[in-house]
């Protein structure tokens, strides 16, 4: 689902305090907009609910999982090194802007793109998108 920031205030202020805090912790900010899966979405709504007594039940949101950390050390390692390597070959590191522009709007739009990083490898996607080097995981886009 995609909201705007100006449509997630209104929709917020017809909720109880703790509800918008929630939709930014559970979605992706990007640009003007926020991204969050449409069953999350309905999930807080239902759960920002007054009850009976006019106190609001807190819903216990599960943060998005990343790989451990370890693995995320392995990635960016082996990131750096595919870098250097280029950089030392003589080849170009950094992606031309047009297909730095093309990644985005792919991980933009991507289901595993929480809080600026993508749940799979756990890159910082705005990162990984420059580099001539890298791919994703998903095969969604590739190396040059």
């Amino acid at each position: 689902m995609k909201l705007s920031i100006p449509d997630v205030e209104k929709i917020s202020k017809q909720r109880p305090d703790g509800f918008k805090a929630n939709l930014f912790a559970s979605g992706s900010i990007q640009g003007e907009f926020l991204f969050i899966e449409d069953q999350i979405f309905y999930a807080l709504r239902r759960q920002f609910i007054p009850n009976g007594f006019g106190q609001v039940q807190t819903p216990k949101i599960k943060p998005p999982e990343f790989p451990p950390v370890t693995t995320q050390i392995k990635n960016a390692s082996s990131a750096l090194i595919r870098a250097t390597g280029a950089l030392l070959s003589g080849e170009r590191v950094k992606a031309p802007e047009s297909v730095i522009e093309a990644r985005k709007a792919i991980c933009g739009a991507c289901e595993f793109l929480r809080d600026n990083r993508c749940v799979k490898c756990g890159c910082q996607y705005r990162a990984k998108i420059a580099l001539n080097t890298e791919r994703c995981p998903l095969g969604k886009w590739e190396r040059i």
